[in-house]
């Protein structure tokens, strides 16, 4: 799995680097890879992992051998890290790791494997917080370890922007044949092979926002135009909310409010307010995955390191704590007893007046 997501992020890098070359004449030939899906997914990919990584938890404490950064980047990019202190220097690691060994009561592994260059070899660690009847003693640890988690079931966040980068690219690629084909109203058919190349050069040519300025030929005549049926500009609005639509989503999975509204007017505050209950349902169960097991780490290895959401995702956090209603029923209830009390006077005072007046009459 790493294997894969390192070198989707490669592409990525490569296609960084070629943009950066093109100058002058070779700029032209540059333009976004609509068409080259997996560059494109791992573009997407990469700009939201970055907004992740930077932002959605604030790590503090942390020993100079780990950094935030690289640390969430192995537990939102693959799941879990393994966190433990090397046997020689005493410093403390977060790495990529392979877990195992016999299950516990509650079928959690016991062993975490963890290679490196770095390394001179393999280490062998007891994963803590795991409940044995009988420990197992056929294997000899190098030391122990806390296993990291991303969340609950270890599933990476980039698993879950993947899934929307690629309907994004998709429609990213028919928006642009959309765009592509409204500078022409007819579509186009050849008589043979040799007419097909030359449409499909006239077709680059208008890809590639060139005047096309046709012979009169023979082949001319033979060529057919057939009209292109619908409106553009419905069928292109209809592309941009779904691409709305698709990035609300992604934030809304990620934990931050972003309504995508269907209709074409302005949104109440209780409709833009109405799903931001089920907002941080994925991220904070990475949070408390993160709390856990930082508190193993502190309780094991003698640090003192501490996470919390990021801001934007605190601004979130405070808009679902309730409202302080204790204040609300004081104030409530004072003002239904003077106003009780108002009642009762004037009660009293027109008792009074209808007493005096009858003694007058």
């Amino acid at each position: 799995m790493s294997y894969t997501l390192s070198k989707n992020f490669n592409e990525y890098s490569d296609f960084v680097q070629v943009m950066l070359k093109c100058t002058g004449k070779d700029m032209k030939k540059a333009s976004y890879p609509f068409r080259d899906k997996r560059l494109a997914i791992s573009h997407y990919v990469g700009t939201y992992l970055t907004r992740l990584i930077s932002g959605l938890y604030e790590t503090k404490g942390l020993p100079e051998t780990i950094t935030q950064r690289k640390h969430e980047e192995k537990l939102m990019i693959g799941g879990w890290s393994v966190i433990f202190r090397h046997p020689e220097n005493g410093q403390l690691y977060s790495m990529f790791g392979t877990v195992g060994g016999e299950r516990d009561l509650e079928n959690k592994p016991s062993l975490a494997i963890v290679s490196h260059p770095q390394l001179e070899k393999s280490l062998n660690l007891e994963i803590l917080d795991t409940h044995f009847i009988t420990r197992p003693s056929s294997v000899t640890y190098d030391g122990t370890c806390v296993v990291a988690r991303n969340t609950s079931l270890l599933i990476p966040f980039y698993d879950v922007i993947y899934k929307y980068a690629s309907l994004m690219v998709e429609n990213d690629i028919t928006q642009l044949l959309k765009v592509v084909h409204a500078r022409r109203d007819s579509i186009t058919t050849a008589p043979d092979e040799a007419g097909k190349t030359a449409l499909e050069t006239a077709e680059q040519k208008l890809e590639d926002g060139e005047m096309i300025i046709p012979l009169v030929t023979q082949f001319m005549d033979e060529v057919k135009n057939y009209p292109q049926t619908g409106t553009y500009g419905e069928k292109i609005t209809d592309l941009i909310e779904y691409t709305q639509y698709l990035k609300a989503s992604l934030f809304n999975e990620l934990g931050l409010q972003a309504n995508y509204n269907m209709k074409r007017e302005a949104i109440g505050s209780q409709e833009a307010e109405m799903n931001i209950d089920s907002l941080l349902t994925l991220v904070e169960d990475g949070l408390l995955c993160r709390q856990y097991d930082w508190d193993l780490v502190n309780k094991n290895f003698g640090t003192d390191i501490t996470v919390d959401f990021g801001k934007l995702w605190k601004n979130v956090e405070k808009k679902q704590e309730p409202e302080n209603t204790e204040e609300t029923t004081e104030e409530t209830v004072s003002e239904e007893s003077v106003t009780k009390e108002d009642s009762v006077e004037e009660t009293v005072t027109e008792e009074v007046k209808s007493d005096d007046q009858e003694e007058t009459a």
